[in-house]
């Protein structure tokens, strides 16, 4: 209850992280859980809360295979490798810098994430970063957004915008901006094989 209290405030103030988090986090935690109580190696537990992960993915948009993807990508992908250590190195800046007091750091990430919004509405006319991002991944597959700067913009920016949202104690998940960044990149290649392989 609290979790999903916590990140629905996050996404509501704007904070760049997903709707999907806490059902994918319960869904690892029971399989952490799981492997603790069956006393499993720590590869298997390590497999178990992978599973647990994409049940919950799969359970969020009812999509098994996508479930079993996810948790692929999460531990495989060279990006996603990017995208956790910016998450944890983030935290950990957070908390070395501003140790035990928990409500400034949050307020300096989400401060961090506001001057980042405003900067691209004031450049370019739209947040493009806030929250979940669905209306610019739709841009991207739709070919709006094609110039291959401006895509490896907006995957720094959301990158950051992330990692500042959960890394200063914001509750969300972080699978939505993942697909933000798994936008940007694949529309940065499109747009750069584009001449060599035109469509």
């Amino acid at each position: 209850m609290i979790k999903s209290l916590a990140s629905a405030v996050s996404i509501g103030s704007g904070g760049s992280v997903g709707r999907e988090g806490p059902i994918i986090q319960i869904g690892a935690a029971f399989g952490s859980w799981f492997g603790r109580t069956m006393h499993v190696s720590r590869w298997q537990r390590a497999a178990l809360v992978a599973a647990g992960g994409g049940a919950g993915t799969a359970a969020t948009f009812n999509t098994p295979i996508g479930g079993v993807l996810f948790a692929v990508e999460v531990l495989m992908a060279l990006v996603s490798v990017l995208f956790i250590r910016a998450l944890y190195g983030t935290e950990d800046l957070f908390e070395k810098w501003i140790p035990k007091r928990e409500y400034l750091r949050h307020v300096l990430g989400m401060l961090g994430v506001g001057i980042l919004m405003s900067s691209f509405m004031f450049a370019r006319g739209h947040y493009y970063v806030q929250g979940v991002g669905c209306a610019t991944i739709i841009d991207i597959l739709g070919k709006t957004i094609t110039s291959v700067p401006f895509l490896v913009t907006l995957f720094a920016a959301k990158l950051l915008a992330t990692s500042l949202t959960p890394g200063s104690g914001a509750s969300g998940g972080i699978f939505s901006p993942a697909l933000f960044l798994g936008a940007t990149f694949g529309g940065r290649m499109a747009s750069s094989c584009a001449p060599s392989f035109p469509l």
